[in-house]
């Protein structure tokens, strides 16, 4: 254990690489917060008693401004970090430096999803890919008022941008929740958000208004990677979806890769579909916006979601492993990982305290405690693991060509193209005892 003294801030700037300037803490009380959703028997919650230093985290410090950084959970170093999105950069953004690297800027008055792969603090977009969602109405939800860097309003893509307003974010170490409403004003009908992560999983567990129809989607068209469109979705049956994301293009670098994602709810569904490019399909053949069809799969411009009629008292708990190997693996990931949303919530901020307490600080104010450990917890984010439970993990060889299919950056359908501007990365495939990362990004440097 080191022990530092923080009396006179002489060493809360020993970890600020961490988190650049223009941060601001915007962190909510915890503990059980009115208003017009919050009475389903929800309670914000606390970090478990064994993890004090959890409680310590700020991570809204660092997401206005320039920080780069996302609000969310991942565990240290972990492949999984679910995240809102609340920002999608524009061109306009881009020419004027106005860049959300992490998809959450603080302050940012509608939420479009919750991305569960990010970087942190980079200079780029990259990742915030699948994007899972939350929504209230019949199938699917629009994306009226949502325009990304590339790419048409009227695409399926455009699905991730049903912009929800949101309020009372609550987050520490290892947790955040939000409530999503249709107005601006308290009092709206909307939905309970939670997340927290393992290793490998994202965790979702949302809590709807009682028999309000309502919805899950899952997109791996749109996230904040530049390379977009590049989606894959098979839904298995009414509580599993499997699928895959297109990424890269970091800094506009030839490079990227493939993630793949297996969701699985604990509640099946009374509908599923899947859409692209404007067509739909449910298994039910029930009728909702879109082309009916018995299709259960869909590329390109794709994503899938579940349908439940009346919404339940009790919430649903979503689980979504992930892998950068293959579908298997992350099955494989899924079942090693899955459990209950309060027993990972705990997990992950026992796995921050074990970190965070191998440095012990004294002396200054709880505002430099604050500071401090923020900063420590944003240093431990990244390299994250590549890796599967087992073993199996992607090489990327940089010296092998990654030619375009079209005419890259100066074709006008880059990177929108679903058959691919630029061809997926087909990594040989290794096998280690040990855990494998990547990520090694700090301060710019590829």
């Amino acid at each position: 254990m080191i022990k530092l003294n923080i009396a006179h801030r002489c060493c809360v700037g020993l970890l600020t690489l961490a988190i650049l300037p223009g941060a601001a803490s915007a962190k909510p009380p915890s503990g059980n917060i009115p208003g017009g959703a919050y009475g389903r028997g929800w309670e914000a919650p606390n970090p478990p008693i064994g993890a004090p230093l959890a409680g310590e985290v700020d991570p809204f410090i660092g997401t206005a401004g320039d920080g780069m950084v996302f609000p969310g959970v991942q565990v240290p170093w972990g492949m999984a970090s679910p995240s809102p999105h609340n920002r999608l950069d524009g061109a306009l953004d881009n020419a004027v430096h106005e860049f959300t690297n992490a998809g959450y800027r603080f302050g940012e008055p509608k939420i479009h999803g919750f991305g569960l792969t990010h970087l942190s603090g980079v200079g780029c977009a990259d990742f915030g890919l699948p994007v899972v969602a939350a929504t209230l109405g019949d199938t699917p939800p629009t994306g009226a008022g949502y325009a990304p860097l590339f790419g048409d309003s009227d695409s399926p893509s455009a699905l991730a941008g049903y912009g929800q307003f949101y309020r009372n974010e609550v987050a520490f170490a290892g947790y955040y929740g939000v409530e999503l409403s249709d107005t601006e004003e308290p009092g709206g009908k909307g939905t309970i958000a939670e997340m927290t992560a393992t290793p490998r999983t994202a965790i979702f567990r949302f809590w709807f208004p009682k028999g309000e129809p309502a919805n899950i989607t899952i997109d791996p068209a749109l996230g904040i990677s530049y390379i977009m469109r590049r989606g894959d979705v098979e839904v298995m049956g009414p509580t599993e979806i499997q699928g895959s994301a297109g990424f890269g293009l970091f800094c506009t670098e030839p490079g990227g890769g493939r993630i793949y994602f297996a969701l699985r709810t604990d509640r099946k569904a009374d509908s599923v579909g899947v859409v692209t490019e404007g067509h739909g399909g449910l298994l039910t053949g029930k009728d909702g916006d879109g082309i009916i069809s018995d299709d259960t799969t869909a590329k390109g411009d794709a994503m899938a979601f579940f349908h439940y009629d009346k919404a339940h008292t009790k919430p649903v708990t979503v689980w979504v492993g992930l892998s950068y190997v293959s579908l298997e693996q992350a099955w494989a990931n899924l079942e090693a990982e899955q459990m209950p949303f309060n027993q990972a919530r705990d997990a992950a901020a026992m796995a921050w305290q074990e970190k965070l307490a191998r440095i012990e600080v004294e002396g200054g104010s709880s505002d430099d405690r604050v500071r401090f450990y923020t900063n420590l917890y944003h240093a431990l984010f990244q390299p994250s693991i590549v890796s599967d439970v087992g073993g199996t993990y992607p090489i990327y060889d940089p010296s092998r060509p990654y030619e375009p299919n079209s005419g890259g950056p100066n074709d006008p359908d880059f990177p929108n193209d679903p058959d691919g501007a630029y061809q997926d990365f087909d990594p040989e495939i290794g096998h280690s005892d040990d855990t494998r990362y990547t990520v090694f990004s700090m301060w710019d440097t590829f």
